[in-house]
This record gives C-alpha cells, sequence and structure tokens, in this order.
C-alpha cells in the first residue's frame, strides 16, 4: 500500500510536528502508521523565513540548529506539515554552525 507522501522519499522535505519541533532534510521512509523517518536537522530556533514554505525553498539565513541525525516520527508527535524543500534550502542550512545547548 502507496502512502501519501511516499513519492517524496529520498528527496528533501520540511516537516513540522507539534511534538516534536521542525525539521529539514531527507526523508527515508514512511510507514502504514503513519510514521517518518528522516535524515535531518532540527531548527530548534530560525531567522530569514516567515512561514514553513519559504524556509523549504529558501532554508534559514542563521538560528539554533541541531546535527543531521536520523529521526522517527511516531504519530504521537503530531505532525502537522510536510513541506517539499530544495536542495538550496538543504545546502543553507548545513552552512550553518551546529548549536550545542547548554546546561
Amino acid at each position: 500500500m502507496r502512502g501519501m507522501y511516499d513519492h517524496m522519499i529520498e528527496k528533501p522535505v520540511l516537516v513540522r510536528a507539534n511534538r516534536a519541533g521542525v525539521y529539514l532534510g531527507i526523508l527515508l521512509a514512511t510507514y502504514p502508521d503513519g510514521s517518518l523517518r528522516i535524515r535531518a536537522r532540527r531548527l530548534h530556533t530560525f531567522y530569514g523565513a516567515m512561514d514553513s514554505t519559504t524556509l523549504a525553498l529558501t532554508g534559514p539565513s542563521r538560528g539554533d540548529i541541531g546535527p543531521e541525525s536520523d529521526v522517527l516520527l511516531r504519530p504521537g508527535a503530531e505532525v502537522i506539515e510536510i513541506v517539499a524543500a530544495t536542495d538550496a534550502a538543504l545546502a543553507r542550512c548545513a552552512a550553518i554552525p551546529t548549536w550545542v545547548s547548554r546546561p
């Protein structure tokens, strides 16, 4: 059975989830229960875009952005938006130094 986002697998995406935050990266897999697996950076804060569509197209200009990692977003994360992103947005995000939280 094909999922709604299967055509986006292995392509750049921006994922926004109520309980998990905003991620910019590559969609790796979708699952029948609604889970998504992505390789992405979490955008804790970002500048340079007023909405998720612009962020997916242009990427952030700066912000507090975590390291790239594989993430499994389960249904409880409440994914509310998956937007096709551009390679330019990924490159701009990759150019921003990794943010490390301080205790």
